[in-house]
Formats: C-alpha cells, structure tokens, sequence
C-alpha cells in the first residue's frame, strides 16, 4: 500500500486535451489515492504533453504511451498490470472528481464484498444526474463517463 492510499486511479485517455490536466490534478489530490496511471491510446491533440508537465509534480502519477489504441480495456489492463494496490478506479479522462469521491465509493465497495464491480452515479456541475449513456452513443455526444472501483483480480483482464 502506498503512504497515501490503497487506489489506483486508471484513467484511459484518447485525445483528451480539454479535460485530461483537471482530471488528473483533482486525483491527485483525492483521498486514498496512492497512484494514477494514464494509460493513453496514441493521442495527437497534446493528451500527453499535458499529462508529461505535471509528471514531476507528484510521483504517483505515472504516463504509458501507446504507439496506437488498442481500446479501453485493454489499457485499462496495462495500467491495472503497472500497480500492486488492492483497489483500482476506472476513471474516464472527462471525469472530475472531488476529493472525497473515491473513498466514498471505496466504502461501498468494502461493504459489499460479494460486488465485484461498483460504479458511481454521475452528476453534472449544476448536481444534476448525467443520463446514463450507452456505446451506441454518438461520439458527437462526448465521451462515456465512466467512474468505477474493484478490487484488483490479479491476472484476471478486464473485458468491455
């Protein structure tokens, strides 16, 4: 376990300019979190020159890059593969979490050990419920908000 928490926050990103700095900024500096694992899929709109600037900030941060995007779940696996902490958080890079998000969800995820997989209810900035969306989305409608948390199944991948 690391000095500062038991998570792991995997955050896959894939041209994620606009929201990338905040996401990982506010993950940083969220309870429980002893690392943060970008994981990004061969962005070209400065996804990475963001994430590589706040690098020296905090040493829990780490960056892989893929030379191409091989898709969600199988980075999610390389940044799962890159951390030994019990629990690992999916965090989309379009999520902006507040401080006590994360432990909140740890919570719940402690006191349903038969759960294997817990997911947040998302809010907008007004405190309003996002509408569930699904991957038949159109990508015109952003990206897929996703905040979950597990615990770490060792050499079992994830699927999507």
């Amino acid at each position: 376990m690391s000095a500062q928490g038991d998570i792991a926050a995997v955050v896959v990103s894939h041209q994620s300019a606009s929201t990338i700095g905040d996401c990982v900024s506010r993950l940083l500096v969220c309870a429980g979190v002893g690392a943060v694992i970008v994981v990004d899929n061969d962005s070209r709109d400065g996804t990475v020159e963001i994430v590589r600037t706040l690098l020296h900030a905090d040493p829990r941060l780490m960056l892989l890059e893929n030379a191409d995007n091989p898709g969600f779940g199988t980075a999610c696996n390389q940044g799962a593969a890159r951390t030994d902490l019990p629990w690992l958080a999916l965090v989309n890079p379009d999520c902006l979490l507040e401080p006590g998000d994360l432990q909140r969800l740890l919570a719940h995820a402690r006191a349903r050990p038969d759960t294997g997989l817990l997911g947040a209810a998302l809010v907008d900035e007004r405190g309003e419920q996002t509408p569930p969306r699904t991957a038949a989305t159109p990508a015109s409608a952003g990206c897929l908000p996703v905040v979950a948390i597990a615990a770490a199944c060792g050499s079992r991948p994830i699927r999507r």
